[in-house]
């Protein structure tokens, strides 16, 4: 589940009914909180306060209009709903040719980025895992076959 919190995930679901049928990517904009977050796979909404934001026009790619909106300091509003005040904000929008040269630029550092963010979650549930088991000693790590050395 997708929400408006600063987590990137907010909680888990089983029901497929719940999962968001419009097309990907899309952003989710948190209303109170001011969290964006560039979604492309399969995911539930969250609780209320999160917005759906899709650009309506090639010449501005998700990944471009995603950069367009982080850029927008919405800081000064308060706690209120937020969302009424980024839809006031006036966007220019690059020619074609830029707006795809910037789309097929960013694409690979998202790529990346979706790498990345896989192994920090595996490396998290590792530690997790592990963590426990060396705290109570039933993980012994002088009996491991790691040279430390080698492992950085």
């Amino acid at each position: 589940m997708v929400d408006q919190g600063k987590d990137f995930v907010g909680g888990f679901t089983c029901d497929p009914d719940a999962l968001h049928n419009d097309p990907l990517p899309i952003i989710v904009f948190g209303d109170h909180t001011r969290i964006l977050k560039f979604i492309d796979f399969p995911f539930a909404c969250g609780a209320d306060g999160t917005q759906l934001l899709r650009s309506n026009t090639s010449r501005m790619p998700m990944s471009l209009f995603y950069s367009v909106l982080k850029s927008i300091d919405l800081s000064s509003f308060a706690y209120a709903r937020h969302f009424k005040f980024l839809k006031e904000q006036e966007v220019l929008l690059p020619d074609e040719g830029s707006a795809e040269a910037y789309a097929d630029f960013v694409e690979p550092l998202r790529d990346h980025i979706r790498s990345l963010m896989r192994k920090n979650n595996n490396l998290r549930q590792t530690r997790d895992l592990l963590l426990p088991k060396l705290i109570s000693g039933e993980l012994d790590v002088s009996t491991l076959p790691i040279d430390i050395g080698e492992a950085a």
